[in-house]
C-alpha cells in the first residue's frame, strides 16, 4: 500500500491528551498546510479535485447517497436549524441538538412545499436530518457547510456572492413561515428549541478534477460516499477501513493491483461534537486511537504502508512515514502545541 489518508474532522477540537498514539504520530510527522478547512474540501482534495473554493458539491453528493439517485441540476442542502438570538447576533444550533422527530420533519417540509409550490421549489427529507431544496435554485451559493457554522454567529457565514440576495430573501421567507408553525409551538411548549430556519449550502457542481487517484474509500458519511460514487471510486463501510490497513490486499483490491491507496473518512467524531455528547466523543477517540491509528502504525512499521496522511480538516495535514516514527524526541502534549512548528505548504515550501 502506498498511501493511507485518514480524514478526521474535529480531532483538533477535542481534548485528545489521553490519546497517546494520535499525539505521537502528529508530533513525529511533517506538518503540511492546506488551502482551506473542512472535511468536505479535504475529501475533494483526497479524490483529486480542486479544493480552492469554499463552495462544495454537498447536495449532489449526499443526495446520491440518501436517495440512490442523482440530484436534479439545481439542488442545494437546506438543513433544519435553530437560530438562537442574543443581544448582538444569532447563533446556529444544528439539527444534532434539536431532537427533531420524523413526524415533525414531515409536517414542516409539507408546509414548506405548499408555501413555495408556485415558486417551483421542492423540499426533500434525506437521512440524518439532511434536507434538500430542488427546482429554481441558483448554484452560486458561497455559504459555509452547516457543521462549520454550528455554535457560531451566522452573520460571519452568510452568502456574499453576486446572487446572495436571492438566498437571503428565501431564508427570510422560510423563517417567517416557521416562526409560529404548529410544530414549533408544540416543541417550545415541551421545552425544546424551535426549528425556526434552514441553512442553505452545498449547491455547487463538481469542480474540475486535476488528477484521478487510484484508491478505495471507506466511510459512512453520505457526502464522502456520494462523491466517491460520482468519481467512479468504490466506497466501502467505514468499519472495514482499519481492517484494510492490516491486510496485504484489502477488500476491493486484487493481488498485484496498483490500486492500493486508501482514503478513510470518519465523521462520527464531528457528529458527537455537534451533538455535545461527551461520552460518544471519548468512545470515538478511543476507536480512532486503538483501531484505526494502531492499524496504520503497524502497517508503517511492517512496510505494508509507505505513507500515512492524517488530515484534521483545520488546514493541516500530518504526514507520517516509518522513518518519521523514529523521531522519539518529539513529544507534544496536545495538537494545538504543534502550531508553533514550521509548516510545509501544498507546494512543499516552508
Amino acid at each position: 500500500m502506498q498511501t493511507a489518508t485518514l480524514i478526521i474532522p474535529g480531532l483538533s477540537e477535542v481534548n485528545a491528551t489521553s490519546c497517546e498514539r494520535v499525539l505521537k504520530m502528529a508530533a513525529r510527522s511533517v506538518r503540511h498546510q492546506t488551502s482551506m478547512s473542512g472535511y468536505e474540501l479535504a475529501t475533494l482534495r483526497a479524490l483529486g479535485y480542486d479544493d480552492t473554493s469554499i463552495q462544495v458539491p454537498a447536495a449532489k453528493c449526499s443526495h446520491l447517497a440518501d436517495f440512490n439517485e442523482s440530484a436534479s441540476e439545481y439542488c442545494a442542502r437546506a438543513d433544519p436549524v435553530c437560530l438562537k438570538t442574543d443581544r448582538e447576533d444569532a447563533r446556529l444550533i444544528p439539527a444534532e441538538n434539536l431532537s427533531l422527530e420524523p413526524s415533525q420533519a414531515e409536517r414542516l417540509v409539507g408546509s414548506l412545499n405548499e408555501h413555495f409550490d408556485e415558486d417551483g421549489l421542492r423540499f426533500l427529507i434525506g437521512r440524518k436530518n439532511r434536507w434538500y431544496v430542488t427546482g429554481s435554485v441558483d448554484t452560486e451559493l458561497d455559504a459555509a457547510p452547516v457543521n462549520q457554522v454550528a455554535g457560531r454567529p451566522v452573520a460571519n457565514y452568510l452568502p456574499q456572492s453576486a446572487n446572495a440576495s436571492k438566498w437571503r430573501r428565501l431564508a427570510n421567507e422560510v423563517q417567517m413561515l416557521l416562526h409560529n408553525h404548529p410544530v414549533n409551538v408544540e416543541r417550545e411548549a415541551g421545552g425544546l428549541l424551535p426549528v425556526n430556519a434552514l441553512w442553505f449550502w452545498g449547491a455547487a457542481p463538481l469542480p474540475e478534477r486535476s488528477h484521478s487517484p487510484s484508491c478505495r474509500l471507506f466511510s459512512d458519511a453520505a457526502y464522502a460516499v456520494g462523491l466517491a460514487r460520482l468519481s467512479g471510486i468504490t466506497a466501502f463501510p467505514y468499519a472495514e477501513g482499519a481492517a484494510s490497513l492490516r491486510q496485504k490486499h484489502g477488500r476491493g483490491q486484487a493481488a498485484g493491483s496498483r490500486s492500493d491507496n486508501v482514503i478513510i473518512v470518519n465523521t462520527a467524531l464531528l457528529e458527537s461534537i455537534l451533538s455535545q455528547d461527551e461520552a460518544r466523543q471519548q468512545e470515538q477517540l478511543l476507536s480512532i486511537e486503538n483501531s484505526l491509528l494502531a492499524s496504520a502504525e503497524r502497517a508503517l512499521w511492517r512496510g505494508q504502508l509507505k505513507r500515512l496522511v492524517l488530515d484534521t480538516c483545520d488546514q493541516y495535514q500530518y504526514v507520517v512515514t516509518r522513518a518519521s516514527l523514529c523521531k522519539v524526541w518529539r513529544r507534544p502534549t496536545s495538537l494545538s502545541r504543534l502550531e508553533d512548528r514550521p509548516t510545509v505548504d501544498e507546494f512543499g515550501h516552508r
